[in-house]
């Protein structure tokens, strides 16, 4: 995220606020968007847990959308080897 006089963004990241009602999470959302617009900082994101339903709403009424989706998913370990005793490429799913 760019910082610094001549930024636009400004974030609010979940990870480390203590808020946890979503109509709370709303209220500080709109203080700080007031004093990030004055200053110039007219683009705004958050990152938001999709585990937690009720905030994931909370952002969506206050006009966000959903553009990215990150996911961490365990792999098997494997053994198995090409005949010519090299690992083969990963290939997608489909």
């Amino acid at each position: 995220m760019p910082t610094g006089p001549g930024a636009t963004t400004s974030g609010w990241k979940y990870a480390g606020h203590a808020v946890r009602e979503p109509e709370l999470v709303r209220d500080l959302y709109a203080v700080a968007a007031e004093e990030w617009f004055a200053r110039g900082r007219d683009k705004h994101y958050a990152l938001v847990p999709a585990t937690d339903p009720e905030l994931v709403d909370a952002w969506f009424r206050l006009s966000f959308g959903a553009q990215h989706a990150a996911a961490i998913q365990e792999t098997p370990e494997s053994t198995s080897a090409s005949p010519d005793g090299r690992r083969r490429p990963a290939r997608g799913g489909g």
